[in-house]
């Protein structure tokens, strides 16, 4: 997991450290200026790579390798779930997303294909979706250069929400740190505490077992 956790730190400092010397939304307005509508097509799709319901269907599809996979992703993304309604509709209900804290014209080019949505801005569920199954999956291979690429396709995602106008640097970046906590969180319960990463059972998937395996 060190592959998709160094980088991420790198990330999170870097981040931070902007949002720490810019007037709110400064990363909104300046990705803004360098949107095409080519991005626009782009960023549409890749930001649909961190929906909930997209990443639940992968997640049980592992289970055709390893059920143990499955299970751990479905517990990441069952966090992710249970934070999401936690901090969006329980304690930062009144958040405002970029659309509705800015007037139209502050922005530098309006994107009219993204979703016209005004509140509900911290955190970023799209990016603790991304980040809690992408750490997940960087978990599983244990590879760095693989769990650096996993690092990639979440981060795009991350930027994806800024991009299209949907949340601010701080909630792409609390959405990451609270979707790798959902990743911990999942393998602490289920390797650790159940320690189901030396039961031999849930090492095996769907695809062992129509293949006639018993071991």
């Amino acid at each position: 997991m060190k592959g998709f956790l160094v980088p991420f730190a790198l990330f999170a400092l870097a981040l931070s450290l902007f949002l720490l010397t810019h007037k709110k939304g400064a990363e909104v307005l300046m990705v803004n200026q360098y949107s095409s509508s080519l991005l626009d097509k782009v960023f549409l799709w890749i930001t649909d790579l961190g929906l909930g319901s997209y990443l639940v269907v992968i997640a049980i599809l592992l289970g055709v390798w390893s059920f143990r996979w499955t299970i751990l992703a479905l517990g990441s993304l069952s966090w992710v779930g249970i934070l999401t309604f936690l901090f969006k509709r329980l304690v930062f209900v009144s958040e405002t997303r970029p659309m509705h804290y800015f007037y139209y014209a502050d922005f530098p080019r309006f994107l009219y294909d993204a979703p016209l949505i005004y509140f509900h801005s911290f955190p970023s569920g799209h990016t603790m979706a991304a980040f809690g199954f992408f750490s997940i999956l960087s978990y599983f291979s244990g590879n760095r250069t693989i769990g650096a690429v996993f690092f990639l396709i979440a981060s795009l995602i991350g930027f994806s929400r800024i991009y299209l106008l949907q949340h601010f640097g701080g909630d792409v970046l609390a959405g990451s740190i609270l979707g790798i906590i959902a990743s911990l969180l999942s393998i602490l319960i289920f390797d650790i505490l159940l320690r189901l990463d030396s039961r031999r059972r849930f090492q095996k998937g769907l695809w062992h077992l129509l293949a006639g395996g018993t071991d």
